[in-house]
């Protein structure tokens, strides 16, 4: 599906461009100039648009790309919930307040964490280097809305305020392994899906051949804010697979409720 629409820039110059429109489940955008070339879409405003696509609007100071649902034709009204709902949530948002229910009480957050691989263990510098997969959960009441089509949305480029989760026992700067995604449901409670790389410390003696390794996770100690977390679930992957070692949650060094730091702890033992 195709159309256009003209467009201005913040310099009021105008130009007739192309909207390309990929349907699956959802609708993705591609902004094309005639000249064929990609145009970066967070510097263009849509002021007019064919009835061959459905209306989209983009917010050049917030730089909001959505997605929305595509249904019976009834794609117009999804993407008018879609910028109502997420303008009057946002318009006085602010992320560096923490979402405390009452006065003095923690923010509550849940955590999930899969070890998905490893990729190296090394015994003279006492260190793993490993697969995660963490999500975390929270819940902002401010981002609540009574919903009407739209239960939920992925958050792409908005700034929300998230809980201040590192790993004690890091050895170096965690790492992304895939771009994170936020998921936020209409009752406020958001859900955050990494892939991280990282290499923790791993206490080792010469001639193991099996090891107890621990993630230790902390929030920062902010003045603003108190965080507790909860591990709600601990796991090693399925999947997982490694011609070197066995990996297995170590159940009973593993704690995960009211401690400072959380430990959770994996046995490796070579094949």
């Amino acid at each position: 599906v195709q159309g256009t629409f003209r467009a201005v820039n913040p310099s009021q110059r105008s130009e007739d461009l192309y909207i390309h429109v990929s349907v699956e489940r959802s609708a993705t955008y591609t902004l094309i100039s005639r000249a064929g070339r990609s145009v970066d879409r967070t510097n263009w405003k849509l002021i007019v648009v064919t009835d061959r696509v459905p209306p989209i609007h983009f917010f050049k100071d917030s730089s909001v790309w959505l997605t929305a649902n595509l249904s019976d034709g009834r794609q117009n009204r999804a993407y008018e919930e879609i910028t109502q709902t997420l303008g009057a949530l946002f318009r006085d948002y602010d992320k560096n307040v923490a979402p405390q229910m009452h006065y003095l009480q923690p923010v509550m957050v849940s955590l999930k964490v899969t070890v998905d691989h490893v990729y190296s263990f090394d015994l003279a510098e006492q260190s793993l280097h490993s697969l995660l997969t963490l999500e975390t959960s929270w819940s902002d009441r401010r981002l609540a809305w009574y919903p009407t089509k739209q239960r939920s949305f992925r958050l792409n480029n908005i700034s929300v305020w998230e809980p201040s989760v590192y790993f004690v026992n890091g050895l170096s700067a965690v790492e992304s392994a895939a771009e994170p995604a936020i998921r936020l449901e209409y009752s406020g409670n958001l859900n955050k899906y990494q892939k991280l790389s990282l290499k923790t410390f791993c206490p080792t003696e010469k001639d193991q051949y099996s090891f107890s390794c621990p993630f230790m996770l902390k929030t920062y100690p902010l003045p603003s804010t108190q965080e507790r977390l909860r591990v709600t679930d601990f796991e090693v992957n399925e999947k997982f697979q490694s011609h070197q070692w066995n990996a297995e949650v170590n159940t009973n060094e593993t704690r995960i409720y009211n401690e400072d730091p959380i430990v959770l702890v994996i046995d490796l033992e070579l094949k």
